[in-house]
């Protein structure tokens, strides 16, 4: 079962049905879902924060198909691991695979 979130924008904005396994989704040391955000949020330095900027009509379908990717790979991996040790696992399944095209076929 997945269950979704308010991904929060600002303080009075958000994103509503952000699905959980987007939302913790990890590429490397980041959660791209929550850094996009991040970094268009308020900024606070000193004594002054900085409001974060309003986020255009793109910006709003960027971030949607950010969600879509990280959620479509998200339920792909597991299918994909699956395959891979279906077929001897690492490195198995890729034994005898080389980088060089096929040999042209005669005619």
């Amino acid at each position: 079962m997945d269950t979704s979130r308010g991904a929060r924008h600002s303080g009075t904005r958000w994103f509503e049905t952000v699905p959980e396994l987007a939302w913790n989704f990890h590429i490397g040391g980041y959660q791209p879902a929550q850094k996009w955000l991040k970094d268009r949020a308020t900024k606070k330095s000193g004594k002054k924060a900085n409001p974060g900027r309003l986020l255009t009509d793109q910006d709003i379908l960027h971030y949607r198909r950010i969600i879509l990717a990280l959620t479509r790979t998200a339920e792909l991996m597991p299918k994909i691991d699956q395959i891979i040790e279906e077929h001897g696992g690492w490195p198995g399944a890729f034994r005898g695979m080389t980088d060089e095209a096929p040999p042209a076929a005669s005619t």
